[in-house]
């Protein structure tokens, strides 16, 4: 069984040498030093499990990352969520300024690494997932994946996709101006993760990670809300 998330996924990093990593989260290669989550991973696997859909949700700096990509992520990748013989795909990407472009790279490196070097692939596989709310469903079709594939869609930092919302103004989270174009693009990634989740293809789950602070934005996009108060996961602190 493989789980491909990170191009360093199966090699040793530096920082392994000490349980400390400073700043940044902790990632799927840590996992072996990834400690005190265990009852917590336990719950977000059974939220997975049934609902498909997965959000983690907490106050800056509570570790939201760091409980994905080191504990999750390697859980499901021992066969946690599904038992052994799966083949998980991990798409772990942010949404930053262009989602969809991130997505579809996050898509590539996971799913079809070599078409990654190819233009008119690429351009293919961005017009299938910007096709509709099922492009992201119709993408994983045309993979023509073996059955036991199975693809989870990380968006990490969610919060990144509320920059979009003030129409024609400026962002409350970056001095640039943003369009009609950028915003309705948001909304239309929003709805492509639901229409996804709504699907419940036995193939693709989607796990997001958010700040707490943030819920009450997620009003602004339909069915946003009340899809993550059915799947949402509160991250404690560390003591």
């Amino acid at each position: 069984m493989t789980a491909r998330s990170t191009p360093d996924v199966d090699r040793a990093s530096p920082a392994s040498a000490v349980p400390y990593v400073g700043l940044r989260p902790f990632d799927i290669q840590e996992a072996t030093i990834f400690y005190g989550r265990g009852e917590h991973i336990a719950e977000m696997l059974g939220t997975l499990r049934r609902r498909h859909f997965l959000a983690v949700v907490g106050s800056s700096g509570s570790g939201k990352s760091s409980l994905v990509r080191a504990g999750l992520l390697p859980a499901i990748a021992a066969g946690s969520l599904e038992g052994p013989g799966s083949d998980w795909r991990f798409v772990v990407m942010r949404p930053g300024r262009q989602p969809y472009e991130n997505l579809l790279a996050a898509f590539l490196h996971a799913v079809a690494p070599d078409e990654a070097d190819d233009p008119d692939l690429q351009a293919i596989r961005n017009l299938t997932l910007r096709s509709g709310p099922r492009g992201l469903l119709q993408a994983v079709n045309e993979s023509l994946l073996p059955e036991k594939t199975r693809i989870l869609v990380v968006v990490d930092q969610f919060e990144e996709i509320f920059r979009f919302l003030q129409r024609g103004g400026w962002s409350a989270s970056a001095a640039v101006p943003v369009t009609d174009d950028q915003r309705n693009e948001a909304i239309a990634f929003v709805d492509l993760l639901l229409t996804t989740v709504q699907a419940r293809d036995p193939h693709v789950r989607i796990v997001l990670t958010m700040r707490s602070d943030y819920l009450g934005d997620c009003e602004a996009f339909l069915g946003l809300s009340s899809a993550i108060s059915k799947a949402e996961f509160l991250t404690p602190r560390m003591t």
